[in-house]
């Protein structure tokens, strides 16, 4: 048991009670202001335990980057239902955020889908399972935790194994904060036992506010809140937005600059790539007979690879960059479009005025403003 030379940072009183309880012999350092790493050094051979919010912990573990012969510990806010710390291998970084698609098929079919899913390429139905137990074990060699982990589509309650994906999930990573994003249209359908199990792997819903999923919203919330299952809804989803340029540019650093997509890193297929449209352009490709990059990943395979490395690479401008337009364009949501339906315009940002010099400097000026309100829909969760 941790005893001498034992710290416990905690960031809210209430914590306090629970930090005497497993630490009785620690100091206890209230703190709104993060520890430094050359605070962090007095503790050289004894234990460091933080229980704070879970998007603290990440810089929170970096400052135990070189901390040797200590046993440092976690207890994430937020993050399921979590009562006992986590020991940690602070020389490993925390990946902020991944989503991985478990399912390739959808019963939306969104026109402009940010996936591509509405063209139906030829490919796997689902992420294969094994597969993706690999993976999440690779990642796992890469990163001590997940801050946010989502489970997505497609629409991924159409995987019969969506809870065992789950469950797996939170296995690797106990840590993270757990979410299944869905359209929530398949919800008052699902069995008990997947929503039991589900509940159990302490896993939430992120549900997106189609116009047909509002229309179901009384029963979507009556279908969770009897199984005990937290959930959010998005804001409701009027306008989809296009994001691919017709005309790649030579510099990845403006579109980088402006985009609030910068960390919604994706995970598929032993390949850990920056954002959505580069990991998914194929279907573009394929089906257009467009010609956009789709090298734009990081290979897991690559044993000489460190966590640190990969963030490096993902956290600055990457190729796929030069594809994407510095401001997005709206169009009116709408669903159920077939691949026949389906025109390349759907997705490009056309060279126009408006386009190219007036959507960037809205996107530019509202970038802040739509990271809070993101992160504050991300957090808030009704019961």
């Amino acid at each position: 048991m941790p005893g001498e030379n034992t710290v416990v940072y905690y960031d809210d009183p209430k914590k306090l009670d629970a930090a005497a309880r497993l630490y009785p012999a620690a100091e206890y350092r209230f703190t709104r202001e993060l520890p430094t790493a050359q605070e962090i050094s007095a503790f050289e051979g004894g234990t460091v335990a933080f229980l704070l919010a879970n998007g603290k912990l990440k810089k929170a573990t970096e400052a135990c980057r070189d901390l040797k012969n200590a046993a440092v510990y976690v207890l994430p806010g937020g993050a399921g239902n979590i009562t006992e710390p986590i020991r940690i291998d602070p020389s490993k970084p925390r990946k902020k955020y991944i989503e991985t698609e478990i399912s390739r098929i959808c019963n939306l079919n969104c026109r402009g889908c940010c996936d591509f899913i509405n063209l139906k390429v030829p490919e796997e139905t689902w992420y294969d399972f094994d597969r993706y137990c690999a993976d999440l074990k690779r990642l796992k060699e890469l990163y001590w935790g997940v801050e946010l982990f989502r489970l997505l589509g497609g629409e991924p309650l159409l995987n019969p194994r969506v809870a065992e994906y789950a469950e797996e999930a939170r296995r690797m990573f106990p840590d993270c904060d757990l979410r299944i994003v869905t359209n929530g249209l398949l919800l008052p359908d699902l069995s008990y036992e997947k929503l039991r199990r589900i509940r159990e792997a302490n896993c939430s819903f992120d549900i997106s506010s189609y116009p047909p999923t509002l229309k179901m919203r009384k029963e979507i919330v009556s279908t969770l809140a009897g199984a005990g299952i937290k959930y959010n809804f998005s804001v409701p989803m009027v306008f989809f937005f296009r994001n691919v340029l017709e005309k790649p540019t030579s510099d990845p650093v403006p579109a980088f600059r402006n985009c609030i997509f910068t960390h919604c890193n994706n995970l598929s297929n032993g390949k850990l790539a920056p954002c959505t449209a580069a990991f998914y352009i194929y279907r573009l490709n394929r089906f257009f007979g467009t010609d956009y990059p789709e090298d734009d990943f990081i290979d897991l395979a690559d044993p000489s690879l460190d966590g640190w490395q990969a963030d490096e690479k993902l956290s600055n401008p990457h190729p796929f960059c030069k594809a994407c337009g510095r401001g997005m364009t709206p169009m009116l949501w709408k669903g159920y479009c077939s691949p026949a339906d389906a025109r390349l315009e759907d997705w490009l940002i056309k060279d126009t005025f408006i386009n190219l010099k007036i959507a960037p400097a809205v996107q530019h000026m509202a970038k802040k403003s739509a990271l809070a309100l993101r992160e504050k829909l991300r957090v808030k969760q009704d019961d």
